[in-house]
Parts: structure tokens; sequence; C-alpha cells
């Protein structure tokens, strides 16, 4: 396709430096000297880094949460199961609507080739959403609990961008197994 790997740099530029912004606030334990893109002909995650704590292989896929993506998350949230039933597989004709739903059928399909998903997370970001963060969170908590296990992501970042310092629950939040979403720090 012409145009295609220019836009596959422009596109690897731009998750390097969200991933840079985020390492810098957030993640101390990354080295950003060895930040580097993954090749996307061989299916690996966006960006691949080295840990300063241990020198262990870092690896992330990048999802940009746009306002579909979170009007997405709202509509499915009151069709879910109640929260103390067991996590279900990812309903099949959702997971074509939305890029963040798109990122954990690839990684249930096992498509980020040579990453076990416990060396894998993933950060969705936005700079831009008309839908009130907290509501983003509250949807995103419920899909993530139902939706979301160690098979999938080991860690999940949801950061909108730019900060509101003012308003704690306009910054970064984590999801992991067994310990649901968090504000982060």
């Amino acid at each position: 396709m012409a145009g295609g790997p220019v836009r596959d740099q422009h596109k690897a530029q731009l998750e390097r430096a969200i991933f840079r912004e985020f390492a810098q606030r957030y993640r101390a334990d990354i080295d950003l000297h060895s930040l580097v893109s993954g090749d996307p002909n061989a299916r690996e995650p966006d960006i691949l880094a080295r840990s300063t704590e241990s020198d262990e292989p870092l690896a992330f896929e990048l999802v940009r949460l746009t306002e579909q993506d979170s009007q997405v998350l709202a509509r499915q949230t009151p069709r879910l199961p109640p929260a103390d039933a067991p996590p279900a597989r990812l309903p099949p004709n959702e997971a074509s609507v939305d890029a963040f739903s798109r990122k954990f059928k690839k990684a249930e399909a096992g498509l980020y080739s040579g990453v076990a998903a416990h060396d894998l997370e993933l950060l969705a970001w936005s700079d831009h959403l008309a839908t009130p963060w907290p509501q983003v969170l509250a949807s995103a908590e419920v899909w993530l609990t139902h939706y979301a296990s160690a098979a999938h992501f080991a860690m999940v970042w949801l950061w909108r961008r730019p900060e509101f310092f003012g308003d704690p629950q306009q910054s970064a939040w984590v999801w992991s197994p067994g310990r649901g979403l968090r504000r982060f720090g």
C-alpha cells in the first residue's frame, strides 16, 4: 500500500512519544534509553523496553481511547452480569466495535509474538474525551472485572492526558488481576 511505511513510522513515533511521557511521569522502573518500537510485521507489541530494576524486558501495547470507545464501554456496562459473576469471554460482536476490546481480543488470541501475557501491559490513553473521565473509569472498571484476566495483560493503565492535578480522578489508574482498578500513586 502506498504510504504505508511512512504512516507506520509516524504511528511508531507518536507511540514512543506518548509512552515516554507516560513513563517519565509514572514508571521510574523503565529504562528510557532502551525504548524501541516493536515490529508490527513480527506481531510485536507497540513498545519494547527494559526494566531499570532488573534489566528484564518489558512490553507494552498502546491504545488511544476515543469518544466512540468510551461510549461503547458505557453502553456495555448495564448489560454486564452482576459483579460476583465469574469472568467471561469477550462478546464477539462488541469486540470488533472499539479499539480497547480489540486489544484484549488480540491478547486472547496470542497475537503478540514472543511476549507472554504476564510480561505484557496495556496503556489506554486519551487526550480529549467529551465523556467525563470518572464515567470512563467506572465503565472500564466494570468491563475489566468481567472480561480481563492475567491471560490478557499483566496490567492495564488508563491515563488521561493532560493531567488535571486539582482533581485526583483525572490521572493515571491501573488495573491488575486480583487487585482491580485503582488510582496510581
